[in-house]
């Protein structure tokens, strides 16, 4: 699943241009970062450090 994926699945379920769709696609996955380095949700840091590096590679190349 890639961001153009995830842009083009909003923008149709929202009816937006796709610069909205992404915007709107780009401020999730930054929201789900930042709250997963903020809250970690109940993990170990290691482990949580190790996902988000993962994430933010992923996500980052389009």
């Amino acid at each position: 699943m890639s961001k153009a994926f995830l842009a083009a699945v909003l923008q149709d379920s929202m009816n937006c241009t796709g610069v909205v769709a992404q915007r709107a696609v780009n401020d999730m996955i930054d929201a789900i970062i930042e709250e997963l380095r903020e809250e970690g949700g109940g993990f170990e840091k290691p482990f949580i450090d190790c996902i988000l590096r993962l994430i933010s590679g992923f996500w980052r190349v389009d």
